[in-house]
């Protein structure tokens, strides 16, 4: 039987419209091999002169505290100096191999992801190489309900890819246990969380808070906001034992309940290392974000 040409085309454009089909599914898979791999890629994760330049001019910090094992730090590579600072003084304190896993603490800044608190069980890619997860920690907040596991809400995360370099370069052997945080997280479960971690952590784990503080604003406009930043946190036991502590000018309050309540835990004091701003750092007269930089402790 001979076949129509409108049947003929019929059947050629059921073969392309498979055939497209294919190589899209294809083409998907690729991309998805190509593009999300096994691990998370840091800020300038093939940059190392950015990183070691930061070290020629870290910032000398140094701290009245015997034990450091908290701590607040920016997340803004403007501060790369200070940052590497941070890290160098607390390596010093502690010891490159004094610190088995870093519980890192910050926001998540774009709201990526499901989870209203996201941890990763993934390994980083940083210019020093490959640092790992300690999914014994990790699974422990998952398995208590404190997180779930949402890889992709760490995709362009800068508040876990500014400072995880710094800490392999600085302590090379250290794990790593990211946790962002969205709105959402309610205060009594920050408080919890930070409980929970105050109870089954060792000397071996630091909690660090990725935070920047006051956004968009002057000079003038910063200092009344961040001098109250500054006495609740040298004051922070007094402010608990009050009731709570007050939402302050920053983004990500709840980290902060989270590191307050883990250092009320241990009975650990604030040491505020500097605290200034990007016009200060940059000398422009321009709206500014602020920075702290902390070690929680004891003397």
């Amino acid at each position: 039987m001979n076949k129509s040409p409108a049947f003929m085309k019929t059947g050629l454009r059921c073969i392309l419209f498979a055939a497209g089909i294919v190589v899209s599914i294809l083409l998907i898979t690729a991309y998805r091999s190509d593009n999300n791999p096994d691990f998370q890629y840091t800020l300038k994760s093939d940059d190392i002169e950015f990183f070691l330049n930061a070290e020629k001019k870290s910032y000398p910090f140094k701290t009245h505290l015997n034990k450091i094992a908290a701590g607040v730090c920016s997340h803004h590579l403007l501060m790369a100096e200070y940052i590497s600072g941070f890290f160098k003084e607390l390596s010093i304190v502690c010891g490159n191999d004094g610190i088995k896993t870093f519980i890192i603490i910050g926001p998540n800044h774009y709201a990526r992801g499901r989870a209203v608190v996201a941890a990763s069980s993934q390994r980083w890619k940083t210019p020093f190489g490959f640092i790992e997860p300690d999914c014994k920690i990790a699974g422990e907040l998952v398995k208590n309900g404190f997180a779930e596991y949402d890889q992709d809400a760490f995709t362009f995360e800068h508040s876990m890819g500014a400072l995880i370099p710094f800490i392999k370069e600085y302590f090379p052997q250290s794990k790593v246990v990211p946790v962002i945080i969205k709105h959402g997280f309610s205060e009594n479960d920050a408080y919890r969380l930070g409980e929970f971690l105050s109870e089954n952590s060792d000397e071996s784990t630091f909690v660090l808070l990725s935070a920047d503080f006051v956004h968009n604003k002057y000079s003038r406009e910063i200092e009344p906001f961040d001098r109250h930043t500054a006495d609740v946190i040298e004051r922070y036991k007094t402010y608990m034992d009050e009731g709570v502590l007050p939402l302050l000018n920053m983004d990500c309050n709840r980290g902060l309940e989270v590191l307050m309540s883990y250092s009320r835990g241990k009975n650990y004091t604030a040491d505020i290392l500097l605290n200034t701003n990007s016009a200060v750092v940059s000398k422009k007269n321009v709206k500014a974000t602020s920075y702290f930089f902390i070690y929680m402790g004891k003397l």
